[in-house]
């Protein structure tokens, strides 16, 4: 499979994640970001969730800091 096609079905199995497990339906998924030399990578990340009010965050720890920085808005 070609990169590009990778990143679709990437977007697709978080789609029918949310879908399927989360029972979310119609979640709009973003397009997933590619790299312009996609070798190399981590390919394993760590998110974290949290809850501000009545939102729910998912994001990083910061190096060394308690606090939790946010993927994009």
């Amino acid at each position: 499979m070609d990169y590009n096609n990778n990143l679709l079905h990437k977007r697709a199995i978080v789609k029918t994640a949310l879908e399927r497990i989360g029972n979310l339906k119609n979640v709009p998924v973003e397009e997933v970001l590619g790299m312009s030399n996609p070798w190399h990578y981590r390919n394993k990340i760590h998110l974290h969730l949290w809850q501000e009010g009545n939102e729910i965050k998912l994001g990083f720890l910061k190096a060394e800091a308690p606090t939790s920085s946010r993927c994009r808005k």
